[in-house]
């Protein structure tokens, strides 16, 4: 046993200063998982090892205060424990081989060692331990308890309680009926035979006993914290897992619950926080998109029931149908493309990919599509005062280009694209259309609107800051579709070496892009998702969430909260500080969803007209006066005339000799 345990002790010194010299933390030579060990079973030469033992790399993180029970657990199955980590390295030494077979008959002494182990308290170290670590392991206690850590992917040795509540209910219930005995139920339904005796006696009535140690918090308080975490995330606050490992070592000490927290953090630790995410699996791990405060207040009940009861009026009056109802939006397409990821060496910290400058130009692009799959062919804007030849190479069939200098839609290109849009749809007043789309000023104007109700084109506009939510082509369709458009940039800065991308090439690269897009089952579900068609107003009813609201709990949760306030400990929503929202005093009027075609919209769309008109001239007025300022302040004065004028014809000098300008005498 002595020749053993300095063969161990030797090896691990070894393979420590290995690992040290390669600077490799958390790797230390203590452990193995244990296999069932026969020592009737005679090792012959040349068998395998794993005829004794089987030699399992040290998991990541094994919790120091779970080791003296798991050992426990193991010897009692009589297995054999050795350790033998490297980096990454899953074979024993021949020569450590061979010290197991001359040891077999000492397997008492090394079951003598472990149970030593296993009664010491590493947590708390007493001399004696600090004697044995440096004796037997020839290693500091610090240096254990750093890299002894909870396996986090544990895998369980046995079947014990792997049955379900709900097949017990079903073996309960057969057995009531007297259609199966207590036996056979408990085959057919893979239960405890005992269990489902104790069941029935009445002895257990409570759930599912479950095995392994207690939480650190009780079922209750891990499901206010849950349910916090999920409100703040509602609310647009979501915590991230370095908040919330923080809070909840704060909520711990504040309630005196006793927990293994590190103090010196002051933070719960991660193997806490995803074993608690698995037990809530309503919880996960996302990247927010960024939110503007705008969008977060403007997207409330009340703006939303305002949508679906303009949409709900046309519904009831006109019977549209699938291929009736289109959705129109502006989106932009950049010269310059998001390269997407490519395949590197590790560990480099900049990776980069060609594109055709820092900062593109943006072309905007008009697209629509209806709830049947039809989709409108897009109309370009590019950013010019006049048309170029190249800039429809290649397009989109049935494509239309406009030029507008600022490259965004104006008043008289939303216009012309109605015209557009009414050469493909052939709306009438026999056949109408419901054409909805977002509430930009440019959308409302009184050209739009005659042309609208003369063509039978009823327009419905979306709430203000909704449309990532309310807006189909948003939805399903521009991720895609801008996706899509990136991979033609990229092909074409690959194949084409050290080229730019101009506004000449983007109708070609569109048009690869939107070909592989526009699919029916993307505008389909781009009206099924948002619950436009069919009409569903209760979509939304899980996900939308006044910020005023996102403080209101469960029955059950407000249970909890009150127990603990007259208990005087502190709740986890008390940690948190879940945020209210603040009036604003702002005097413009705020927009709603509107019926953009309605009859008493068209006073207001001409008092605007007209009130835009009379801006316009006064803005005219305003600059040919400034004009005409100019043109005084450049006209030179007349000097004044001197007491002895000098005609510059008949003597070109004055009195002193010095050249004067005078009139010419006549």
């Amino acid at each position: 046993m002595e020749v053993l345990r300095d063969a161990i002790v030797q090896n691990m010194e070894s393979m420590y200063r290995e690992i040290r010299e390669i600077d490799i933390t958390g790797c230390l030579v203590f452990l193995s998982q244990l296999s069932d060990f026969n020592p009737a079973v005679t090792p012959t030469t040349g068998s395998t090892l794993s005829n004794m033992c089987e030699l399992v790399v040290l998991r990541d993180n094994i919790a120091l205060t779970e080791l003296p029970r798991t050992l426990e657990h193991r010897i009692m199955n009589k297995s054999l424990i050795y350790c033998d980590l490297r980096a990454n390295i899953y074979t024993l030494s021949e020569e450590l081989c061979n010290y197991i077979r001359l040891c077999e008959s000492t397997m008492g002494s090394i079951m003598d060692t472990i149970n030593v182990l296993c009664e010491l308290d590493v947590s708390a170290p007493t001399p004696e331990v600090i004697d044995f670590m440096h004796n037997n392991l020839n290693i500091s206690v610090h240096q254990f308890t750093a890299v002894i850590k909870m396996p986090r992917t544990y895998i369980r040795k046995t079947a014990r309680s792997s049955w379900t509540e709900d097949s017990m209910k079903r073996a309960l219930t057969e057995i009531a009926q007297n259609k199966i005995t207590i036996r056979k139920a408990a085959i057919m339904y893979s239960v405890p035979y005992g269990t489902l005796q104790d069941r029935l006696k009445g002895r257990y009535q409570s759930k599912k006993m479950k095995l392994g140690r207690r939480t650190v918090f009780s079922e209750a308080e891990e499901l206010e914290i849950a349910q916090t975490i999920l409100e703040l995330s509602k609310a647009f606050y979501g915590l991230t897992p370095t908040s919330i490992r923080e809070l909840v070592y704060s909520f711990a000490e504040k309630n005196g619950v006793a927990n293994r927290f590190n103090v010196e953090t002051k933070k719960c630790g991660k193997d806490w926080l995803y074993s608690f995410m698995k037990r809530h699996p309503k919880l996960s791990l996302r990247k927010p998109e960024a939110t503007s405060l705008n969008r977060v207040t403007a997207f409330n009940r009340q703006e939303v029931e305002i949508f679906y009861n303009n949409l709900e009026t046309l519904y009831g009056r006109f019977h549209f149908e699938s291929h009736h109802i289109f959705n129109v939006d502006e989106t932009g397409v950049s010269t310059v493309h998001v390269p997407r990821r490519i395949v590197a060496q590790k560990g480099l910290k900049q990776v980069g990919a060609i594109t055709s400058g820092e900062r593109g130009q943006t072309t905007t692009v008009i697209c629509a599509f209806s709830a049947s799959g039809q989709y409108i062919p897009p109309m370009f804007i590019f950013k010019r005062k006049r048309m170029e030849e190249g800039l429809e190479k290649n397009g989109p069939v049935g494509a239309s280009y406009r030029c507008s200098p600022s490259g965004w839609v104006t008043e008289q290109l939303f216009y012309e694209w109605l015209v557009h849009f009414q050469k493909h749809v052939n709306a009438s007043k026999d056949h109408p259309v419901l054409l909805i789309l977002d509430n930009y000023s440019t959308h409302s104007t009184v050209i739009s609107y005659n042309f609208c109700r003369n063509s039978g084109i009823h327009i419905v506009s979306l709430p203000p800051h909704t449309s990532h939510r309310l807006q189909p082509l948003d939805v399903t369709f521009y991720g895609p579709l801008k996706s899509a458009y990136y991979q033609e940039c990229d092909k074409f800065m690959k194949n084409k070496h050290y080229e730019r991308i101009n506004t000449t090439d983007i109708a070609e690269l569109f048009r690869g892009a939107f070909n592989r897009t526009a699919t029916v089952e993307k505008a389909v579900n781009g009206f099924t998702t948002t619950g436009i068609f069919p009409l569903n107003r209760d979509i939304f009813n899980n996900e939308i969430e006044s910020v005023s609201q996102s403080d209101v709990t469960d029955d059950e949760d407000k249970t909890i909260v009150m127990k603990k306030k007259l208990n005087g400990s502190t709740t986890f929503q008390e940690l948190c500080q879940i945020p209210t929202p603040k009036t604003r005093l702002n005097n413009r009027r705020k927009q709603h969803s509107q019926i953009l075609t309605s009859t008493p919209l068209k006073e207001d769309l001409e008092e605007k007209e007209r009130k835009r008109k009379n801006k316009s001239a006064v803005r005219v007025k305003k600059t040919i006066a400034g004009d005409e300022n100019k043109t005084d302040k450049n006209i030179k004065k007349k000097p004044k005339e001197q007491e002895n004028e000098i005609c510059s014809v008949c003597d070109e000098f004055g009195q002193n000799g010095v050249h004067d300008h005078v009139p010419v005498c006549t």
